[in-house]
């Protein structure tokens, strides 16, 4: 999509389109965001693993395939939601050219044709180039999208809508190209002081595990050498009632003793007794 002066691209390019039942509007704009999805997602991860490469940071690098669904979701919402909201205000307004919810939804999706490219040589490790990129096709796409959207509400009674309307586009334009950057190539990688902080604080979960692993066998071993006080009472009790139970013997063997010297000796006692003198 190349801006050019005077240029609908919606009346020049996309009305003439022969209309089978949508399919042929809906086709190319269908696979310019299929391949937007893919090539963000693609050439996200092939920036985090070109930032990873040879890195002393010890970050180790793995493909996050929730790229793929974050950026279906929002390409998506913004190639659907953003037609049928400016359709709808075309409809309320009763603006003097009426586009189509469909045309207003191609003319969105053509417009993310550039960031295809775009997206590829987001990998090259410059963000001078990188904002660059962002400018150069914000700047271009965002005109087409203004140059045929301004025809629709020019003629609004209200300007201040009207112009209104020309600037959200281009702002929402610029932040869908942001955001692609932003979150697909520039935070794929954690800072330099969040890698620092990581480091660290690994190192103290480490000292803590290991003052935890020198306390437990610090225990054990203590367990293992000296008894504790429940075992010494236990001990200290089961020795009493042995000392108990023999005194109890010596005691009843002094009784059974004494009932014997009794019985042979009380009789002979008696005899020399009942004896005559």
């Amino acid at each position: 999509m190349l801006p050019r002066f005077g240029s609908n691209f919606i009346t020049d390019h996309i009305q003439p389109l022969p209309d089978l039942w949508g399919i042929l509007y809906l086709f190319r704009p269908f696979w310019i965001s299929v391949t937007l999805v893919f090539s963000t997602a693609i050439c996200g991860n092939l920036a985090k693993y070109i930032q990873t490469s040879g890195a002393s940071t010890g970050y180790q690098y793995g493909s996050d395939f929730r790229l793929v669904t974050g950026a279906s979701t929002i390409i998506f919402c913004y190639v659907v939601l953003v037609p049928f909201v400016l359709y709808s205000l075309f409809w309320y307004r009763k603006s003097y050219l009426q586009y189509s919810y469909l045309d207003i939804l191609c003319a969105y999706g053509y417009s993310l044709s550039i960031f295809v490219p775009v997206s590829v040589l987001w990998v090259l490790q410059a963000q001078w180039f990188r904002w660059l990129l962002i400018i150069l096709s914000v700047a271009l796409s965002g005109s087409v999208l203004a140059n045929s959207i301004w025809p629709a509400i020019k003629n609004d009674h209200n300007k201040a809508i009207a112009l209104g309307t020309i600037l959200i586009v281009l702002l929402l334009h610029s932040l869908v190209a942001v955001g692609f950057k932003e979150y697909y190539f520039d935070a794929s990688l954690p800072s330099k002081l969040e890698t620092e902080n990581f480091h660290l604080l690994h190192q103290q979960v480490q000292n803590i595990e290991h003052s935890h692993a020198r306390l437990e066998v610090s225990s054990v071993m203590n367990n293992l050498t000296a008894p504790n006080e429940a075992e010494v009472s236990q001990m200290k009790m089961e020795k009493s009632d042995e000392n108990n139970e023999n005194i109890r013997k010596k005691e009843d063997v002094g009784i059974e003793n004494m009932k014997e010297l009794n019985a042979t000796t009380v009789p002979k006692v008696a005899a020399k007794i009942s004896k005559p003198v």
